[in-house]
């Protein structure tokens, strides 16, 4: 091929566009993204922090839960307790993982234990099935 030939093309498809094809609506791209943040077909507590039985945890702890799906938030604010005269716990939701702030210090040399009732939900409509415990000690 010579060389005007191929200017010729390459002028034809820069000029007509026609090296690209047209790009098209994806709904298939919408519908997967829930899967695709998943880490299981269940919806289950896939680890904590502190973790389970965990010992000199700081006074004022980031407490974690992540879970193996999305999370709906709407479904936590009234099904986690905290054990133990817990402060108030400040939470907020980031796909899979609830964030738990205490309000204030917690106590000394004390085990707290955090249950997840049943009724969490994933963003697919799963419920959490069973109620989690997992409990820490502070230093």
């Amino acid at each position: 091929m010579g060389r005007h030939s191929l200017k010729l093309i390459l002028s034809c498809c820069v000029f007509f566009g026609a090296c690209l094809p047209e790009p098209e609506p994806n709904v298939l791209g919408i519908l997967v993204v829930p899967y695709l943040t998943q880490t299981s077909d269940q919806f289950l507590v896939e680890s904590t922090f502190p973790s389970n039985g965990q010992t000199f945890v700081s006074l004022l702890p980031t407490i974690s839960i992540t879970f193996t799906q999305l999370v709906e938030s709407s479904s936590i604010t009234a099904n986690i307790n905290c054990a133990s005269s817990c402060p108030t716990l400040n939470g907020s939701t980031n796909l899979r993982t609830v964030t738990l702030l205490p309000a204030t210090n917690l106590n000394n040399a004390t085990t707290y234990t955090i249950t997840l009732d049943a009724n969490i939900k994933s963003t697919l409509g799963f419920n959490l099935g069973s109620d989690y415990n997992f409990s820490f000690s502070t230093e």
